[in-house]
């Protein structure tokens, strides 16, 4: 992961090793960019309300090739086709529970 991370600072030299990235800042831009990737934000409050984030990244991208991410409180994960299918707010749930689980 550290190898990861360096090779990341090197390619976006702004990025600094010790801190975390936010995708919607201009260092995160640069990143998306630098990978190639377009990326939306679907985010789930703990109030269960839906946010839909503009997409940010490789704006040069095709549309269909935009990756979804679900935001839960304090976790991201990649939405897959099968999750196109499904509740988001379900989808957090199970995310929830599963961590409710990991700490037990």
């Amino acid at each position: 992961m550290k190898a990861m991370r360096e090779t990341l600072c090197a390619a976006v030299p702004r990025i600094k090793e010790d801190e975390m990235l936010d995708i919607y800042s201009e260092e995160g831009t640069l990143l998306l960019r630098a990978l190639g990737l377009r990326v939306r934000v679907i985010q789930i409050d703990v109030y269960n309300i839906i946010r839909d984030g503009p997409p940010v990244g490789d704006m040069t991208l095709p549309e269909w090739r935009t990756q979804y991410l679900l935001y839960t409180p304090g976790h991201y994960r990649p939405m897959w086709i099968r999750d196109a299918y499904l509740d988001p707010r379900n989808v957090a749930k199970e995310d929830l529970a599963a961590e409710k689980a990991r700490k037990e």
